[in-house]
């Protein structure tokens, strides 16, 4: 489950990720600009993790 959060930024995207019920409780934040991405924090299991995968593959130019 992810939630993109508007920033005051100009062109700054951060999008949240959480964990499900069934993993520990962690989030992963993804913060985007021009081009550019920063994972602050990783999932914690690899089916999680996998989210963010696809996530840039269908928001980028991976």
């Amino acid at each position: 489950m992810f939630k993109t959060i508007d920033t005051n930024q100009k062109d700054v995207k951060l999008t949240v990720f959480s964990s499900d019920e069934k993993s520990f409780m962690v989030t992963a934040t993804l913060v985007e600009k021009e081009g550019h991405a920063f994972l602050i924090n990783s999932k914690f299991t690899q089916s999680d993790s996998k989210e963010i995968v696809n996530y840039l593959k269908k928001t980028t130019y991976l």
